[in-house]
């Protein structure tokens, strides 16, 4: 019911009609929906906005959009004293925000943030109480506490989570919030897949709605996607998972039933690499 939340988003003025900061999908669809479904200012948690863009950035990253930026940030949160902004570029991001999104939360594990929470900028939250459910969630994980993959439904997507939330013991365990394997596509995919089913939680009573064609030029993506990285999904979730079954282990002890690995017709091939 309390801690430190980092909220990290990954921005581009690429692909977007955005003239100035204020067009930004962050500060029209992201923030906005934050303020009306959070805990509000009494709330013992604290939160901070981590958001990342690529170096050069010929909005989000010049000196004067980025005090803009701040100067926004504060105005439209100025009843929200534990609400805070830091604002970050990367130089080896472009067309990757799945890259973007892991170097957010690497810098937020170092500040300490004990939860996680991957947010685009054109994500509209629409389920107060996210905060509780979410956190609650993984830490009465009856399989190991703290250990696995939660986040809100998306309406537009229901099988994966296109965003998603962890305890930083995701970093503990991957070192990465995702595979460098993964640019830009597939790392949902793995982040829904590599827990397993017990310990990949869905939760429908958390919605939100991810407007995909906000302040787009032309597809909903403002990237090349990288669909070669199918060909690395099965391997690295098969990796992932293994490291989720160690680190259980050495955390709890041999006392503790060991992590679950998903089987198939009562054979679990994965098992073997724990020997």
């Amino acid at each position: 019911a309390s801690g430190h939340i980092a909220i990290g988003t990954a921005v581009t003025s690429k692909g977007t009609h955005m003239n100035r900061i204020s067009d930004s999908p962050f500060f029209n669809i992201l923030l906005p929906s934050f303020l009306s479904t959070w805990e509000g200012p009494g709330s013992a948690f604290r939160y901070t906005f981590y958001v990342g863009c690529d170096e050069g950035d010929h909005i989000y990253d010049s000196q004067t959009n980025r005090a803009t930026f701040d100067e926004l940030f504060r105005l439209r949160t100025s009843r929200a004293p534990n609400v805070a902004l830091v604002q970050l570029s990367f130089r080896d991001t472009s067309g990757a925000p799945s890259w973007a999104v892991a170097n957010i939360m690497k810098q937020a594990y170092d500040d300490g943030a004990e939860w996680l929470y991957q947010l685009n900028d054109d994500a509209r939250l629409t389920s107060r109480g996210w905060e509780r459910a979410l956190c609650s969630t993984l830490a009465s994980n009856l399989v190991a506490p703290f250990v696995g993959a939660t986040g809100p439904t998306d309406r537009g997507n229901a099988r994966i989570f296109t965003h998603v939330f962890t305890h930083r013991t995701h970093m503990d365990i991957h070192g990465r919030f995702f595979p460098r394997a993964f640019r830009n596509y597939y790392s949902d995919d793995w982040i829904t897949s590599v827990y397993g089913s017990s310990s990949t939680f869905k939760l429908k009573n958390v919605k939100m709605a991810h407007e995909t064609k906000a302040q787009k030029t032309g597809t909903i993506e403002r990237y090349s996607p990288d669909h070669k990285a199918k060909q690395r999904l099965a391997d690295e979730v098969e990796r992932g998972a293994v490291k989720v079954a160690r680190w259980v282990a050495k955390r709890y002890g041999s006392g503790h039933p060991r992590f679950p690995l998903d089987a198939l017709c009562g054979f679990a091939p994965l098992v073997e690499r724990l020997l």
